[in-house]
């Protein structure tokens, strides 16, 4: 359901965004987090009342000049009443961004899907070594799998034993990694792995300005490989700006680090450039 969707979403986007694949990758988050802040931003001129934001910011700073003269005096009644209208328009605030939330959701989606499927990644290249995991059960710990050879493609090893796997999750308690390199071609190579009798295939794309989804999971019950994953270099901004690995990679990659440092500050720049509340 999650493929099916992405590949929607895929075709909606690539022609639209397809040629920012041509420019090196920090150019093109640069692109994609300021169109992203842009859509954020003007689609409030048509989801808001902006008078109404205009007065009640205005409101806002006349009340916290009040407030600060009233701590002065030491008027502790005078403070409470301008608390409480503060609240008020606090509250008159955030029910005004529930349309532009709405308006935004389905293309900033959009963008988010195509920068996870065509930039999160640098996309493998001729001769590159790139490494192929796939996990297993406790189970199949110190037993054999192999990838079966094709023309184009070479190993380090066809053979790998399943080793444990460092910090595992329940059903990959086990790993077999063999290191790739492959000659470039436009369609992708189908890798079969091959273990106690099953046949579990992954896709490597080389030498294209795209690469091909790098995680795969197999049903349980119906394989001894849970899952595999090609290890594909991720995007730093300017090759080296990423919060550093760790637990912390898993709730926002490299490429979301970047996407959201340029485009929060572009926000607040644009409406102030634009007068925008």
């Amino acid at each position: 359901m999650l493929e099916t969707i992405n590949n929607i979403c895929l075709v909606i986007m690539d022609p639209v965004m397809s040629w920012l694949l041509y420019l090196p990758r920090d150019v093109a988050i640069f692109v994609v987090a300021i169109a992203t802040s842009a859509i954020l931003t003007f689609v409030r001129i048509w989801t808001t009342n902006q008078d109404l934001l205009a007065r009640c910011d205005s409101d806002k700073k006349r009340i916290g000049e009040l407030m600060k003269e009233a701590k002065k005096a030491k008027d502790k009644d005078a403070v409470a009443r301008y608390r409480g209208t503060s609240s008020l328009i606090a509250m008159k605030l955030m029910r005004a961004e529930g349309k532009p939330l709405l308006a935004v959701l389905l293309p900033v989606a959009l963008l988010a899907t195509w920068c996870f499927s065509r930039i999160a990644f640098h996309p493998p290249q001729e001769g590159e070594t790139v490494a192929l995991n796939a996990f297993f059960p406790s189970t199949a710990i110190g037993k054999l799998a192999h990838i079966v050879p094709q023309e184009g493609v070479e190993a380090d090893a066809w053979i790998a034993r399943v080793e444990p796997t460092p910090d595992a999750i329940p059903g990959q308690e086990g790993q077999a990694v063999w290191k790739l390199r492959a000659k470039a071609r436009p369609e992708p190579y189908t890798l079969g792995m091959k273990f106690e009798g099953g046949t579990y295939e992954m896709d490597l794309l080389v030498g294209s300005k795209e690469y091909v989804p790098n995680i795969k999971f197999f049903a349980e019950e119906d394989s001894r490989i849970t899952a595999a994953e090609v290890v594909l270099k991720p995007f730093w901004l300017f090759g080296f700006l990423h919060i550093p690995y760790g637990p912390a990679d898993i709730f926002l990659p490299p490429w979301v680090f970047a996407y959201l440092l340029i485009a929060v500050p572009f926000v607040f720049l644009l409406k102030g450039v634009f007068k925008i509340y």
